[in-house]
């Protein structure tokens, strides 16, 4: 069982949240910026990506994609179906 435990499923995770959010992506020094690591996709307020990623990970856990026939709460046992957009914003 050791053998065949995996973080594949939170590498993939996080590796869409780096990409998929543009502040969550690491800086990048210009050679104009004199050593400073600064990007113009920073958020002022620190309190600002953990809602942004709190809703990635709402999106992750309960929505899916498209592709996804289950969500990890449906595998969980947590809910009997996806939540789409409809059922939040009321259509």
């Amino acid at each position: 069982m050791m053998r065949l435990a995996t973080l594949r499923s939170v590498d993939s995770y996080f590796h869409k949240i780096r990409s998929n959010v543009r502040l969550a992506s690491r800086p990048v020094s210009t050679p104009s910026a004199n050593g400073r690591a600064w990007d113009r996709h920073f958020l002022y307020k620190p309190e600002m990506p953990v809602k942004i990623i709190e809703i990635c990970r709402f999106h992750h856990n309960w929505m899916g994609s498209r592709d996804t026939k289950r969500t990890p709460a449906m595998k969980l046992g947590l809910a009997k179906g996806k939540v789409y957009e409809r059922d939040l914003f009321g259509e």
